[in-house]
């Protein structure tokens, strides 16, 4: 897959889920996308192949903010699944949620948790 078909996956990700950035979220009560990888789910004639691209949905909150935060990343990774995605060059995209909000990182004020949604769709090589 070109660069250019993962920049797009990423915007589409980003705004079919109201996230704020692409990247690592960036501060308390803010939301990021991030791709983690893809793979060929099946190949076919003529080079067509359906792939599955996984991003990493991030949030940011404090200790007293687990809940809402969890709510917040649970409700995205809803959006995503249940969104209508129209990205040149990846045909018949839809999305599945892969892995639901879990803690990755803390310190005394800060709780980052992670999901993780795949989009799944066919390229033409």
């Amino acid at each position: 897959m070109q660069g250019d078909v993962y920049k797009a996956l990423a915007e589409a990700v980003r705004t079919a889920g109201g996230i704020d950035i692409i990247g690592v979220c960036d501060g308390i009560g803010r939301t990021g996308v991030l791709f983690s990888g893809a793979q060929v789910l099946q190949r076919y004639v003529r080079g067509r192949k359906k792939v599955g691209v996984t991003f990493n949905i991030t949030g940011a909150s404090d200790t007293n903010g687990q809940a809402a935060l969890v709510q917040n990343l649970s409700d995205i990774c809803e959006n995503l699944r249940t969104a209508e995605y129209s990205i040149t060059g990846f045909d018949n995209a839809g999305a599945e949620i892969t892995s639901y909000p879990a803690p990755i990182q803390h310190d005394d004020k800060t709780w980052i948790y992670s999901a993780r949604v795949q989009l799944n769709g066919y390229i033409q090589e």
